[in-house]
């Protein structure tokens, strides 16, 4: 017997779908003006090429470097290298694969945001569509920085973390 889902339940994944839509369709936005501008996609800097190094090398095997047979300590972020890691341990493109990870913390902060405000902020803040997440959504700087391929997001997810 399934069991009915309650109405916060219901509303949660109401704004769940929306922000799942929102993120991709910024996202999608921001990849397409790109390749239409460079007429290729990746990253906006090289060291997020310096991640995809380290992790490439972690996951064949050969260790936290970036130089074969070189251990080294040039990744400023190890746990963003090592989620990017599984990219590689999976034959993903790196590019696409970064861009999936971005997206995941992206539409994660996006929840974060809209749960901060409408369970610990004291003010009667409910509408049905997420709006607080909706602006987080589209704005760009977030949306950069959910593709840049850089630890960004994560570090964002982590603060909305504190928050919540």
């Amino acid at each position: 017997m399934a069991k009915k889902l309650t109405s916060e339940q219901k509303a949660f994944a109401f704004r769940l779908v929306i922000i799942l839509w929102v993120a991709a369709i910024s996202m999608a936005g921001y990849v397409g003006f790109a390749y239409l501008q460079n007429k290729t996609v990746g990253f906006p800097l090289d060291d997020s090429w310096i991640h995809q190094t380290y992790a490439k090398n972690f996951a064949d095997g050969e260790g936290w470097v970036y130089q074969q047979g070189q251990v080294s300590g040039g990744s400023t972020s190890p746990l963003f290298t090592a989620l990017l890691s599984v990219i590689h341990f999976l034959n993903l493109p790196p590019v696409w694969g970064a861009y999936l990870l971005g997206f995941v913390l992206f539409v994660i902060a996006g929840m974060m945001v809209e749960e901060w405000l409408r369970n610990t902020i004291n003010f009667n803040y409910a509408p049905k569509l997420p709006v607080a997440a909706l602006v987080f959504l589209t704005e760009w700087h977030f949306v950069w920085a959910s593709l840049s391929g850089m630890e960004t997001m994560l570090f964002i997810v982590f603060i909305l973390g504190v928050f919540l």
